[in-house]
């Protein structure tokens, strides 16, 4: 997936405005199949009809979140077969990378703000003002700051206080199995 379709991803399942500008046509598909797809297209209109009474939810609850492994991919991070498989190669570790930026900008900076905003600037000198396509090398770049990144995890002041860890950028794992498996 691009930063692009991550992005509007989010976009998507959480604001019905998006949905306004979408006017899905069935495509020729046989009996069985059409059926097939009013079903799902009426799920998806529930959907989307509940959207804007979520939104207005949201913008009055203060919320925050912290992503999981499936969130970017099944098992993240699990073992260091998984890892070695992941981001040895270039195509996948763009995935997760668009993944993980998407999730700073969406999520992670109303985390924590202050720690965000220099990986958010970085992120914004690369998107620019959406005018020209991203530089592969550039967006290289950023994905690998965020793949080092060790700060994900953030704490909300309380009695008690509430602590949020990262539990999938730097999963504990055995490196006498890299397959995960006991022997």
């Amino acid at each position: 997936m691009t930063l692009a379709e991550m992005l509007a991803m989010y976009c998507l399942v959480w604001s019905p405005t998006p949905w306004q500008v979408i006017a899905p046509t069935p495509p020729d598909l046989n009996d069985k199949d059409a059926e097939l797809y009013r079903q799902e297209q009426a799920v998806i209109d529930d959907f989307v009809a509940g959207l804007p009474q979520c939104a207005r939810l949201m913008a009055h609850l203060p919320s925050l979140m912290i992503f999981d492994d499936h969130d970017v991919t099944d098992d993240w991070n699990l073992t260091a077969d998984w890892e070695r498989a992941a981001y040895d190669n270039p195509f996948s570790k763009r995935i997760i990378g668009n993944a993980l930026v998407a999730y700073l900008l969406c999520q992670a900076w109303g985390n924590d703000p202050d720690k965000m905003n220099p990986l958010v600037h970085h992120a914004s000198t690369l998107l620019g003002d959406g005018d020209q396509p991203l530089v592969c090398a550039e967006q290289d770049g950023l994905i690998e700051r965020l793949l080092r990144f060790q700060g994900w995890e953030f704490q909300v002041p309380g009695t008690p206080a509430l602590i949020v860890l990262d539990t999938r950028t730097r999963r504990w794992r055995s490196e006498r199995s890299p397959t995960g498996l006991r022997a």
